[in-house]
């Protein structure tokens, strides 16, 4: 301290304190009062702040950190073991009818506590949100803290509620375009048998082309319930290549006089596992992307084949090497620039008008590929 008359200023400036001339006495209350401005700084900070020390021992805590947790606020004084507090916390939670799970539970945090996870996301009593950070201390204990996010959450719920309303809207129309599509079909092949219904064998043709289109309607109903009860979608072996040559019919229709369509022959045996219906209406919204971006005319080619990819060639497309079924749709159109390509597959990305596209098609046809283990070049 220096001098005396440092000492005798200190005196005055801590009045009421007994020092004796001895600096540890000064050096004491010094202490004393830093710990109290440290707990001070504590309750005022709006995080949830809590110390352990190396044997697991709380040591501070503020209010917030308390409020946070009211099932055991009264448990959170210096003194108390971190294990201890868990057992207890656990007892007056939904672990008091099952020892193995409170047991596993305790464990997990004990672990999560020493182990000084990444921050976790969670939300606590009061349907709060909290992110909570554990850091070691230099002297081997832990502290915790609580970042109050509930005004964050809750601003991403409105915003996801907003995005979500405005998808709906779109998946109404691109569903619409959907529907759209089967009916003009019906209503292409009625008009055909209508024209000479004395025709048995076209009559007949009509009939199976329509119950076809009702057949896949059927389909897009049953994926939609699927997807709006979050059901797995249902699978099974196809051959793709007879698939794809089957969709001929229902296609022509589709695409007026002044685009051709050619289906090239396939090979038997071109298996694959994926849902049929999903690989028609992608196929088919390949088909309608193509005749939409042809407003002069032109013409359409699909091809399948199989195809095998090698290790590298396969850790290019993020894929695993092996034997692949490929469905190649060319068009003759003049096709899109590359700063374009790299968004055709964002779900509600689209180049069409307001109204003529949902953005949905290509999004899907991604889906189907990857969910089958490949890809879309």
């Amino acid at each position: 301290f220096g001098t005396s008359r440092t000492m005798q200023i200190d005196q005055r400036l801590y009045e009421g304190v007994d020092i004796e001339g001895d600096p540890v006495g000064l050096i004491t209350y010094m202490r004393t009062d830093s710990v109290q401005l440290s707990r001070e700084a504590i309750d005022s900070i709006s995080e949830g702040f809590v110390l352990f020390d190396s044997d697991m021992r709380l040591v501070l805590c503020n209010d917030t950190y308390r409020q946070a947790y009211p099932l055991i606020a009264d448990l959170l004084a210096p003194g108390a073991n971190f294990i201890d507090i868990l057992r207890k916390a656990a007892t007056r939670g939904q672990f008091v009818d099952d020892s193995d799970e409170m047991d596993e539970w305790v464990k997990e945090r004990i672990a999560r506590h020493l182990g000084h996870t990444d921050p976790v996301v969670c939300r606590l009593s009061g349907e709060r949100w909290y992110v909570i950070s554990e850091r070691p201390t230099p002297s081997g204990g832990v502290v915790k803290l609580l970042t109050d996010i509930t005004e964050i959450k809750q601003q991403e719920e409105r915003l996801r509620q907003s995005h979500k309303m405005e998808a709906l809207g779109q998946l109404a129309s691109g569903l619409a375009h959907e529907f759209n599509n089967v009916l003009t079909a019906v209503g292409g092949f009625s008009e055909m048998g209508l024209r000479d219904p004395g025709n048995a064998g076209r009559a007949e043709l009509c009939f199976s082309e329509i119950a076809k289109a009702a057949e896949r309607a059927t389909d897009l109903t049953s994926q939609l319930l699927s997807f709006s009860r979050n059901q797995p979608t249902q699978t099974k072996v196809v051959d793709v290549g007879q698939a794809v040559w089957d969709l001929e019919s229902f296609l022509r229709p589709l695409l007026g006089e002044k685009i051709s369509l050619n289906i090239a022959p396939h090979d038997n045996g071109l298996l694959s596992l994926l849902n049929p219906s999903q690989l028609s209406q992608a196929v088919v919204n390949l088909v309608i992307n193509a005749r939409d971006a042809m407003y002069g005319g032109g013409s359409i080619s699909i091809h399948t084949e199989r195809t095998s990819l090698s290790p590298n060639e396969a850790e290019l497309l993020s894929v695993k090497p092996g034997d692949f079924v490929a469905v190649r749709v060319t068009d003759t159109g003049t096709g899109i620039d590359d700063e374009l390509k790299r968004r055709i597959f964002e779900p509600f990305f689209t180049t069409k008008p307001s109204g003529e596209g949902t953005g949905l098609g290509l999004a899907m046809v991604y889906g189907l590929a990857t969910g089958a283990g490949g890809t879309v070049l």
